[in-house]
């Protein structure tokens, strides 16, 4: 008996997990679900070790917190009989301890949700870092119930997109507590260096987001001004592109070429700030940009900010990491520029809901490429020298959704609006900045008749970094958009072995709900073009163009995917509502 027969014989009951006890007799489609299964059972094993932890931090290390000086105190003993018996070391455990505890005692609704399999240990790894102000606070109970319920929602999370959704849940409860945290981060900033493996060296450095996006930029435009024959990868020519900055030596071209090389590359003293130009987009809401009233005594009452008194205004700020003298606006990227003389755009409905949060709290801002910023930092950010700032919508009126010229191109305000609602590309899974993406046509759009589907609407353009747009497009997998009961948008997927996956849960739309009072003219029909002629009288024709008829079948399979997924919906509904175990 092999050593394999031999850890399958002695495996446990795998079908209370619904796990398949062999894998023979699972399709190709299926294997996909048995993953996801398994990563529900390690969720579920993980809850338990946790839990375990947490009653040992309760009942060996609580009790004696506040008066053991030892300089081996309770905790250290108990991390230490944890760690020698996993084989970790000892400052891993102890950390693991405190978060444990943390878990259960500050978050029971999200340590729930890891019990359910709705989330993973890693997911929780993250949760418990970016929850840290929030034990022993009043309002934890608060956060804790608003965190499950998010999570909770129909769709995936990545670990970038949890860490904005806590830090948009955490940044509204204290900001005060926050700006103290962000304070000790730039001054904690250092450099460092670590052996790696095979004679190299690891350099790290920590300094504020927009700091290492212009260095980054910097160190692109040194590396980037090789010919193409330089035989480097990307992250090699990087590397040496960083030492030679540092250094000052000077940065060559690897190519074989010799005169014939045609590289033109500066001396790393002389990259000029216009090579290196970076724009940092920065998207906030208008009371973010000013002061934050204080917050009133205890004794005080004031009124909560209505419907009618809140300011849906969003902008944008791009800062550009050059010279004072640089203050053009900065567009973001687009197919081409609206046009000057651009007719007024006929409004078709008006906004008709308003949501603000109170004028005390200091605001969010959401950094492309970072992440949720707190609104002190937005303020910060606000008054560098070269920073742009531009209303969104700032008439407050229905927007143009494409280029008067063009259809198929969207226009500015819906460029930016779609990577602002999106912040990364929509694929689950990956977390390529919105800004540094493609708009994608989620339906295709048919020059000959866009009414027929795959028009330039909100509901009709997601981001997709390049990756994913080329796989979309070589046909890899399938994707399905709509705006569901509170103008959200919602992206499912489908992929070529019949899997249904459900786009993410968070998005830019759930920091910044005024985006949902952001509305667009309906499209305008295309300009007439004559029909291609037929080579001859008696040429042979089909009835409709090659890629016409792609379109349509994807059409008809989106239709179906829509009818099976509400079927699944319902079928789902219905088990809710018996008692099951969660798997």
């Amino acid at each position: 008996m092999s050593l394999v027969e031999q850890s399958v014989e002695s495996d446990p009951d795998l079908s209370v997990l619904g796990l398949p006890e062999s894998l023979d007799e699972v399709d190709a489609a299926g294997l996909g679900e048995v993953v996801v299964r398994a990563r529900r059972a390690s969720a579920l094993m993980d809850w338990h070790r946790l839990r375990a932890m947490a009653e040992v931090f309760e009942r060996l290390v609580a009790p004696y917190a506040g008066e053991d000086r030892r300089v081996y105190d309770a905790h250290t003993r108990a991390a230490n009989e944890i760690a020698m018996m996993l084989g970790r070391s000892q400052a891993g455990v102890e950390t693991e301890l405190m978060d444990a505890a943390h878990l259960f005692a500050g978050l029971p609704q999200v340590a729930q949700c890891l019990h359910d399999g709705v989330i993973t240990g890693g997911h929780i790894r993250t949760i418990i870092a970016r929850t840290a102000l929030v034990g022993g606070q009043e309002y934890a109970p608060v956060v804790d119930a608003e965190l499950a319920e998010a999570l909770r929602r129909q769709g995936s999370w990545s670990l970038q997109r949890l860490r904005d959704m806590c830090d948009r849940i955490v940044f509204r409860h204290d900001p005060a507590a926050v700006r103290e945290r962000r304070k000790a981060s730039e001054e904690g900033r250092r450099v460092w260096a670590e052996n790696a493996t095979d004679g190299t060296a690891v350099l790290h450095a920590s300094m504020t987001a927009e700091n290492v996006r212009i260095a980054a930029a910097r160190v692109d435009a040194l590396a980037s001004s090789v010919c193409d024959g330089d035989p480097r990868r990307d992250g090699a020519r990087r590397s040496d592109a960083v030492f030679a900055l540092l250094s000052g030596e000077l940065f060559e071209c690897q190519c074989d070429r010799g005169d014939q090389c045609d590289a033109t590359i500066p001396a790393p003293a002389m990259v000029q700030a216009a090579e290196a130009q970076v724009i940092i987009h920065v998207i906030t809401e208008a009371a973010t940009l000013e002061d934050p009233e204080p917050e009133p005594e205890p004794e005080a009452t004031e009124p909560a900010v209505g419907a009618a008194d809140a300011e849906p205004t969003l902008f944008e700020g791009s800062d550009t990491g050059t010279a004072p003298e640089n203050t053009g606006p900065a567009e973001p990227v687009a197919a081409e520029p609206d046009s000057a003389e651009e007719p007024e755009p006929k409004p078709t409905t008006e906004p008709t809901t308003k949501r603000a949060y109170s004028a005390r709290h200091s605001g969010v801002g959401f950094m492309d490429g970072y992440g949720v910023i707190s609104g002190d930092y937005v303020r910060e950010l606000a008054q560098r020298t070269g920073a742009v700032i531009r209303p969104i919508n700032p008439a407050g009126k229905p927007l143009r959704p494409h280029l008067p010229s063009d259809p198929y191109r969207p226009s500015i305000a819906m460029n930016l609006f779609i990577r602002i609602r999106d912040g990364y590309c929509t694929v689950p899974g990956c977390d390529k900045p919105a800004f540094a993406g493609d708009l994608d046509h989620v339906h295709e759009y048919d020059h000959d008749n866009p009414a027929a589907g795959g028009q330039t609407t909100a509901a009709g353009l997601a981001t997709k970094c390049r990756m994913h747009h080329q796989m979309k497009t070589d046909g890899v997998f399938l994707d399905d958009q709509y705006i569901d009961a509170t103008g959200k948008a919602r992206q499912v997927f489908y992929t070529q072995n019949g899997a249904t996956i459900h786009g993410y849960a968070e998005s830019g739309d759930d920091l910044f709900p005024t985006l949902r009072d952001i509305t667009f003219t309906n499209p305008e029909p295309p300009p007439k073009h004559p029909p291609p002629q037929p080579n001859t009288a008696d040429s042979p024709t089909r009835r409709r163009p090659r890629l016409a008829d792609t379109h349509a079948r994807r059409r008809q399979e989106r239709e179906r995917n829509r009818k099976a997924l509400d079927g699944e919906q319902a079928q789902e509904a219905r088990r809710a509502t018996e008692d099951r175990p969660p798997f």
